[in-house]
């Protein structure tokens, strides 16, 4: 049984890259984007829900958002859940909808969101050490068993660790890109 370890580490960590392009959407940069409340989770009779799940969230103007809830009695939870996310947000209720005006950033809140985007790449790389451990210990297993002899256990783990360095660059473009957008709106 001869395993493509590149293909399947490549795999694994394109979803942590992707993971992170998701998390790094819902860091704001100063103009309004449904994405902000992605995080957002709404106690709703008694059970945690995402925000996008209890409403339509929509950017009438660059600086504003409007969440319309399709429950209109839900209106006090989503308000709570998002005053909880602490996003920085002070959503106004007139009874139908809320309305989030986004605050421009100041120089301190782009130092915490550059901290926040910087930890997050963090635990993706975290992510790919991990898959690169579990491909190797996959790998002596392997070994171990006779599936693989020393030359080929070898050969096997220097793709993983190619692949390791390959996606580890391009985590630290994203963070740069992150970065640049955060402080230069």
């Amino acid at each position: 049984m001869d395993r493509d370890v590149a293909a399947e580490a490549k795999q694994r960590m394109e979803l942590s890259l992707q993971h992170l392009g998701e998390e790094f959407k819902t860091l704001r940069t100063g103009r309004a984007n449904q994405a902000m409340l992605d995080g957002v989770v709404v106690e709703y009779y008694g059970v945690p829900t995402p925000l996008k799940s209890l409403a339509t969230i929509n950017v009438p103007e660059a600086m504003q958002l409007v969440v319309q809830p399709f429950d209109k009695g839900a209106i006090k939870a989503i308000y709570e859940a998002i005053v909880k996310a602490e996003l920085g947000f002070n959503p106004v209720d007139d009874g139908i909808s809320l309305r989030i005006m986004v605050p421009a950033l100041t120089a301190e809140r782009r130092q915490d969101l550059v901290k926040k985007a910087k930890k997050m790449s963090e635990e993706t790389n975290v992510a790919l050490r991990q898959i690169r451990q579990d491909l190797n210990q996959n790998l002596e297993k392997m070994k171990k068993a006779g599936e693989l002899s020393e030359d080929a256990l070898a050969a096997k783990k220097k793709q993983i660790d190619d692949k390791t360095k390959e996606y580890g660059t391009k985590i630290d473009a994203l963070l740069k890109e992150k970065e640049q957008e955060i402080m230069s709106v």
